[in-house]
């Protein structure tokens, strides 16, 4: 899935999704998605979890030009072996990503490690960009140019070099839109530039295919059975980015648990999969005591691999020492004594009326 196809080996290393999906492919031929033969071959219930295959274009004049791409696809492409291949993406010396969010900074990412100087081009301002500090942070680290109030008119073939000229325009921050972040207004003055790729990193959508037989939202989004994740289509389940548009892995993970639990029922388990972390008869010391200033400690950073010593596709978040990792793990607020503190306040079972009867009528004694 997208785990393997769409996330660079830099976020968590190359290998770690490689075996989820080796028995699937051998056991079907990629351009096969008949459901029936899927059920025939690994057994009695299907589980769709395709991602958001689509990616949506700028919807402006040259965007089906040889050298514009949409972010699925590129990111594919990089995980895959096929950028800067004959017959694959050439990145060229110049890379523009058009879009603010966290698959934009994926792709700007991404680039740098092909040798391409990246712009990231956004039409809002850092305020209103949707990233993860995180993300924003090391984008900023590893070297791509950030390029604000800036939204693509149109591109053109290139000249003098480029493979394509890409014209945007000017933009200044009007009042608020639906979202709450303040719109983007044209301000008519227009500025071209010359680029070797544009990545069009401005949404993804799920792709159809007929071939499952499974109801769909008008935005191509599976729809499912909440408490089971269950489709129209009896023993056929989805979850992720294909029943909830673009999301988070962590909440992709939730789905596939849900749909797992009712999967297991389906085939005669009791759908049981929680897992036992911790052993019996753990519980938190109460006297947790006092440490002065502990409102006041920041949160403690995993080491992460240099910004000079990114230019290839090795992890860059390399996890936590052990001194550190206790010092993060001792910032606890131990939330699960919360209710042990005192009983919980609960409303009378009955009560009398507030009015001048009923104060006249209550005693001293009462």
């Amino acid at each position: 899935g997208a785990i393997s196809a769409l996330i660079e080996a830099a976020r968590f290393g190359a290998t770690l999704a490689d075996a989820a999906g080796d028995r699937l492919e051998e056991a079907l031929d990629e351009a096969d998605l008949d459901l029936e033969r899927v059920a025939a071959v690994l057994g009695e219930a299907v589980f769709i979890g395709i991602g958001c295959q689509g990616g949506d274009t700028l919807g402006i004049p040259g965007d089906d030009l040889a050298g514009v791409i949409d972010s699925p696809t590129y990111l594919r492409a990089a995980t895959m072996g096929l950028v800067n291949t004959p017959d694959g993406i050439q990145v060229g010396k110049k890379v523009a990503v058009i879009g603010g969010g966290n698959v934009a900074t994926d792709n700007a990412r991404s680039s740098l490690r092909y040798g391409a100087a990246v712009d990231m081009v956004y039409r809002r301002t850092r305020e209103e960009m949707p990233a993860r500090d995180e993300e924003f942070d090391g984008c900023v680290e590893e070297g791509v140019n950030i390029r604000y109030l800036l939204a693509p008119k149109k591109i053109a073939p290139g000249s003098n070099g480029s493979k394509l000229e890409i014209t945007y325009s000017k933009m200044e921050l009007g009042e608020p839109d639906a979202s709450g972040r303040r719109r983007p207004v044209d301000t008519g003055v227009e500025v071209t530039e010359g680029v070797d790729l544009v990545v069009a990193a401005v949404g993804q959508h799920p792709d159809k295919f007929a071939g499952f037989g499974v109801e769909t939202d008008k935005k191509g989004r599976i729809i499912v059975r909440a408490d089971s994740m269950l489709t129209s289509r009896p023993k056929v389940y989805a979850g992720g980015d294909a029943v909830l548009g673009p999301s988070t892995l962590i909440e992709s993970i939730a789905q596939g648990r849900v749909a797992a639990g009712a999967m297991d029922r389906l085939l005669g388990g009791d759908g049981d999969i929680e897992e036992k972390l911790l052993p019996d008869g753990w519980e938190t010391d109460p006297k947790i005591g006092r440490h002065e200033g502990f409102n006041k400690i920041r949160k403690f950073h995993p080491i992460m691999l240099a910004p000079e010593k990114r230019a290839n596709w090795d992890e860059v978040e390399l996890g936590f020492d052990d001194a550190t990792a206790r010092a993060e793990a001792a910032r606890c607020f131990k939330c699960n004594l919360a209710p042990t503190i005192v009983n919980a306040p609960l409303p009378p079972e009955s009560w009398l009326a507030l009015d001048a009867a009923t104060v006249a009528g209550v005693t001293t004694e009462s």
